[in-house]
């Protein structure tokens, strides 16, 4: 079964996508921060990890970065959440797929299933990496 592991600060949020994905057939696992999904990420390495950007202990921006540097977690696709726009990223770096909040669970299922082709539902007239549009040069995680 294909995993997501689900990076979220945000209980209900959280507990909302889980139900959405699990729905959808994928299984999903819960961190509350990037510290959390570190851990996990080391014990069993999901096909999908979906995190917010501004969270306590580590933020999604720099879990992305640490998943980049490991070689067996670089090639895991990631999606980032934030309700604030992000810089565009290092030219060393492969940007991840940007998902701006709030999002309609349709966008949300397209993203996963874009970068899931053989489960879940993709949708091919939903933009895969959408994070060049509309950014504001800030760094990471910071609000406007």
């Amino acid at each position: 079964m294909t995993t997501i592991l689900v990076v979220e600060d945000d209980p209900s949020l959280a507990e909302l996508l889980q139900m959405v994905l699990e729905e959808e057939g994928y299984e999903v696992r819960l961190a509350g921060h990037g510290k959390a999904a570190l851990r996990q990420l080391g014990v069993q390495p999901p096909d999908l990890v979906m995190s917010d950007v501004m969270m306590p202990h580590l933020d999604g921006c720099e879990l992305y970065r640490r998943m980049q540097q490991a070689a067996h977690l670089a090639a895991i696709p990631v999606i980032l959440m934030s309700a604030v726009a992000l810089r565009p990223w290092e030219t060393d770096l492969v940007p991840p797929t940007f998902l701006p909040k709030p999002f309609e669970v349709e966008q949300l299922l397209g993203y996963v299933g874009q970068l899931l082709p053989s489960q879940g539902r993709g949708n091919e007239n939903l933009p895969v990496l959408a994070m060049y549009r509309n950014l504001q040069d800030r760094p990471c995680g910071q609000p406007a």
